[in-house]
């Protein structure tokens, strides 16, 4: 879902609806020192996120200082990357996190076998076909 465009006028109906307080620290925003630039900006903060079923219209809305919104949206978008690593587990869809190693049976055993002293020797019967190094 898009978000919408906010008016000014529809900016400061929200700052005024929560009594000109930032909803996350509970600390004032001051428009005439925000103006002066005396104090940090506001920003108009969804509670629950867009991506997380939240909807855009007023009831969700609340003002925010800026670096309290920079926090609250790093903490929502840890939560979208969780829902949606969900969403493809649950789908099916999912990359692994691990590359398995494929398994097989392995190779056919040949009739003879090499000894670690260097003796070929004859699986079947054990007999040395050919006889290895010897110090």
């Amino acid at each position: 879902m898009r978000r919408k465009k906010l008016t000014p006028a529809q900016r400061l109906d929200v700052l005024h609806s929560n009594g000109g307080v930032c909803y996350l620290c509970n600390e004032p925003i001051n428009l005439a020192r925000i103006r002066r630039g005396e104090a940090e900006g506001f920003e108009v903060e969804h509670i629950h996120a867009l991506a997380l079923g939240g909807g855009d219209d007023p009831s969700n809305w609340r003002p925010a200082h800026i670096s309290c919104h920079k926090k609250k949206t790093r903490r929502d978008r840890r939560a979208m990357a969780k829902a949606r690593r969900g969403e493809a587990k649950r789908n099916g869809t999912a990359k692994p996190r691990f590359k398995k190693k494929i398994a097989s049976r392995g190779f056919d055993k040949g009739p003879l076998m090499k000894r670690p002293d260097g003796e070929i020797v004859d699986r079947k019967t054990g007999g040395v076909v050919r006889p290895g190094w010897k110090p």
